[in-house]
């Protein structure tokens, strides 16, 4: 397809791209600007860069806008492919649809969830069957609401006045056994099983059952900013971090120094509140002693209204 036609921006960075970082072109309009941004890291013994991204405006109103992040299941073979397809084949589904349908989140709903469902099985039955798995956060911004949807750990935070939120849930491994009570989304990064996931896009056979990814509805009034991260990310930063790098700045700025915290900033130390609640449960040994930024491909995207 003719990205720039539609006036979609994608992401990707080989690991053999000298270049440390890598960005999109910014969308600007008169009510909002985004950009994507991401890194492959610092870790040389990776092999594979799995994360995948893109922005785009509507092609018959720019005030309508789509972002997708991806980042493809570790254990999973050609997961980075899993990534691509997905966010080319969303973009492009974006582009097409009426703004009628964009407008009304009970009709945008169903038709996503139908091409969600699609796009699941397509995977799964790549690879001789095997399945290619990727994990995904995406939101549409109709013109007074935005829906939003994940499966895996990517997330999508929004920002407003002073307040960030986490407006997607993780699908770790370690909920399918233990409360999600136990530990918080910023405290997840200190767990060893962080990155095992126990669901993903193309992992399930529709033939089973349903996929059914995490969605909601949000009111445009109620955020300043959106921020999509893969785990890359949030291995590192709290939202607390997110929300200060966001507080007046620009885009560009904003998105610079997302990653850049995400590879250069100092290890964080497990809390010692966490690992006496883990103590007391005989979970000691499931905690890292701190985080190891640059570790991972890192991507982000970050969308802000226009003041």
């Amino acid at each position: 397809m003719n990205a720039k036609k539609y006036n979609i921006e994608f992401l990707y960075q080989p690991l053999e791209d000298k270049e440390l970082i890598k960005k999109s072109k910014l969308i600007k309009t008169q009510k909002y600007t985004m950009g994507a941004i991401t890194s492959r890291g610092t870790n040389k013994l990776r092999k594979l860069n799995q994360d995948y991204s893109a922005i785009a405006a509507h092609p018959r109103n720019e005030n309508l806008a789509f972002m997708v992040i991806a980042d493809g299941k570790s254990d999973s073979i050609k997961s980075e492919l899993a990534s691509q397809i997905l966010v080319e084949e969303l973009s492009s589904w974006f582009t097409r649809l009426s703004k009628t349908y964009i407008n009304n989140p009970m009709i945008l709903e169903p038709m996503l969830l139908g091409e969600l469902r699609n796009l699941n099985l397509r995977l799964h039955q790549s690879n001789n069957n095997k399945g290619i798995e990727t994990s995904f956060a995406l939101a549409v911004k109709g013109k007074k609401e935005t829906f939003i949807a994940n499966v895996g750990n990517c997330r999508c935070y929004t920002i407003n006045n002073d307040e960030i939120t986490m407006q997607t849930t993780d699908d770790l491994r370690w909920y399918a056994y233990n409360s999600r009570s136990l530990i918080t989304p910023d405290e997840v990064k200190f767990l060893i099983g962080k990155d095992f996931l126990e669901r993903t896009i193309g992992g399930q056979d529709n033939s089973k059952r349903h996929f059914e990814p995490f969605t909601q509805i949000i009111s445009n009034k109620n955020y300043d900013s959106l921020i999509l991260t893969t785990h890359g990310v949030t291995d590192v930063l709290d939202s607390t971090d997110l929300k200060k790098i966001v507080k007046d700045k620009d885009v560009e700025e904003v998105l610079d120094n997302i990653i850049y915290d995400s590879i250069y900033s100092k290890p964080k130390q497990t809390p010692e509140k966490l690992l006496n609640k883990f103590e007391k449960i005989h979970y000691k040994n499931m905690l890292i002693a701190e985080t190891v930024p640059g570790s991972c491909n890192a991507t982000a995207i970050v969308y802000k209204k226009t003041k």
